[in-house]
């Protein structure tokens, strides 16, 4: 009776949560741009709804003049052309012939959808929990900033779903012991992952991390690691000749303006990873004793490997570029000067007179992670569960930590650590689940559920009081968009260490407190994403869409203008104008 009221109250808030989510995508997001690059997407879909190839039309077959080309699109064998990869507009052609520049909005709505049911369904594969998976995707969906990504031009969201459905068929072929059934798997993960490389170039960072796994836990690693790359043959010679044909450049990293994507970080991928399989081969053929010599030997060398890399400029550097994208983005050099920043006295930087965040300033329950990490140091029964979730979101943090990216680009949190929240959300699922079985040990569900729905309600009401109705200087923003969430998740920390790294049995107060400060932090976190930051973007976009409602009644034919018309949709969608970077 039980299981059947639970499984009624989830059908009722998955329904909410699709019924405000479709509500929202076509009743209150307007589409207008956040940044030029969503205008560089738009034109790269209106051209190809006219040539169907990756011509930028915008003037430069009439008169080509260097003028027409803008950042991100420039000329190129005597046409304007993008530096974006083309599978994103490719994919949108036919949600733009039905819906215009919309199309690509609902485009990375119905990509958010599927994002959820394949998080679920790892979830589901891996731990083969219903209560623990439909958690998952709470806190993925209502818990971080996922969602704000469904309600935009970016292909943040749709990279994000070949990089779920990639890595869930590579885990299915990692799990069938039958081998013809197993290739045709991983076959498919390489084909997805690679053509998600032609959305977003960096979803191919999923594929060192599939071969980690392949090699710590397949059946024949290297067979395995062929199939993965056979798969992905066809995806990559697709975007090399896109790129050639492009640019004159046969590879799939070329950006067109001179710029690669960065593959110094693959190359130590592909080492460590040689170094693991090597480890592992001696590891299975020696003695107990001497396995516990090459662990040592493994541990000393990465330390000093890292006490060196320290030693150096570039090492201090991408430490510096992890802790400021991970916890506290005024760690941001001061000579750091990106595209439409400003700083505030206390450090912040601000992006459309608004504060941007770090990954735990954005979400501080993600500390919630240290339970995982611990049983996974210790040996929990599910510790190949972590190891397989684990690279991910490692790999993501890590690169960009190597690539700094002008710390998260134009937006107010760290876009580029996207892929990192499906993974995370699940762990912290597994956590969270740990804790409420114990605390309902000691307390009934129904009032668990009471006090928390009323702290939740508080901290909502708090976060909104202190960033929202009131009128705040962006330094007053300061203390509850970075220095509060630090705090929650600092307080959080020590009670989740205090708890399951030293107690057992666990104090009932230290449950208490571990619970208490999930929920508020996970108000926080529902208030800075929704609230602050979702708010800023939408009225920033709203702003764009009628200021080029208004300049579109007063365009002559044949118009041509500067560069901040760009930000302006009816102008990119009025074939009588023309963006030039300068007034010739």
């Amino acid at each position: 009776m039980f299981r059947g009221r639970s499984l009624f109250w989830k059908a009722i808030i998955g329904l909410c949560i699709l019924g405000g989510h479709i509500f929202v995508t076509l009743h209150v997001t307007k589409p207008g741009y956040l940044l030029i690059d969503e205008g560089v997407h738009h034109l790269m879909s209106r051209s190809f709804a006219q040539t169907k190839d990756f011509t930028i039309i915008n003037g430069y077959h009439e008169f080509p003049s260097v003028e027409f080309g803008l950042p991100h699109f420039f000329p190129a064998k005597g046409r304007l052309v993008s530096q974006y990869p083309g599978f994103y507009t490719v994919l949108a052609h036919p949600f733009f012939i039905w819906f215009g520049f919309k199309g690509l909005y609902l485009l990375n709505a119905l990509s958010f959808l599927i994002v959820m049911f394949f998080s679920y369904m790892l979830a589901q594969k891996l731990f083969k929990n219903h209560d623990l998976s439909f958690g998952a995707c709470l806190l993925l969906c209502l818990g971080t900033f996922c969602w704000e990504y469904s309600q935009a031009a970016w292909p943040h969201q749709c990279a994000l779903l070949f990089i779920m459905v990639g890595f869930y068929l590579a885990l299915c072929g990692l799990s069938t012991p039958e081998k013809r059934t197993s290739n045709l798997y991983l076959v498919l993960s390489g084909l997805t992952i690679s053509l998600g490389a032609g959305i977003r170039v960096d979803v191919f960072l999923v594929f060192p991390c599939i071969c980690l796994l392949l090699v710590l836990f397949g059946q024949g690693p290297a067979r395995q690691i062929v199939v993965l790359l056979a798969g992905a043959c066809p995806g990559l010679m697709l975007l090399s000749l896109t790129n050639l044909n492009k640019y004159g450049v046969f590879s799939p990293f070329y950006y067109g303006s001179g710029d690669t994507f960065p593959l110094i970080p693959f190359v130590y991928a592909v080492v460590a990873i040689g170094l693991l399989w090597l480890a592992k081969i001696l590891y299975s053929s020696i003695s107990p004793g001497q396995r516990k010599i090459l662990g040592f030997v493994m541990v000393a060398g990465l330390a000093l490997l890292g006490f060196l890399a320290l030693g150096t400029d570039q090492g201090l550097q991408i430490v510096n570029n992890a802790y400021s994208s991970v916890v506290d983005i005024r760690a941001v050099p001061l000579h750091f000067d990106g595209a439409a920043h400003i700083r505030t006295q206390g450090r912040g930087l601000v992006y459309t007179g608004a504060q941007k965040k770090a990954l735990l300033q954005s979400i501080p329950w993600l500390v919630i992670l240290t339970i995982p990490f611990w049983l996974t140091i210790t040996g929990s029964d599910h510790r190949r569960e972590f190891l397989i979730l684990l690279p991910v979101p490692l790999a993501f943090i890590s690169y960009y930590a190597f690539v700094t990216h002008q710390y998260g680009g134009l937006c107010l949190n760290y876009r580029y650590h996207l892929p990192v929240l499906p993974f995370a959300s699940i762990m912290a699922a597994y956590a969270i689940r740990l804790v409420v079985t114990e605390l309902c040990l000691l307390f009934t569900r129904t009032k668990l559920v009471m006090v928390s729905a009323c702290v939740l309600v508080l901290t909502i009401s708090t976060h909104l009081f202190m960033t929202y109705l009131q009128h705040r200087t962006l330094e007053e923003l300061e203390f509850p968009l970075l220095t509060v969430p630090l705090v929650l998740a600092l307080v959080l920390f020590f009670f989740v260490v205090t708890g399951y790294c030293h107690q057992r049995p666990r104090k009932k107060v230290t449950l208490c407190a571990i619970w208490l400060m999930l929920v508020i932090s996970a108000g926080w976190s529902a208030g800075t994403n929704f609230s602050y930051d979702y708010r800023i973007h939408h009225l920033q976009r709203v702003a764009n869409y009628q200021t080029g409602e208004r300049i579109l009644e007063l365009i002559p034919p044949d118009s041509i203008f500067s560069r901040p018309c760009i930000s302006m949709v009816s102008c990119v969608s009025s074939s009588r104008a023309r963006l030039v970077s300068v007034f010739p």
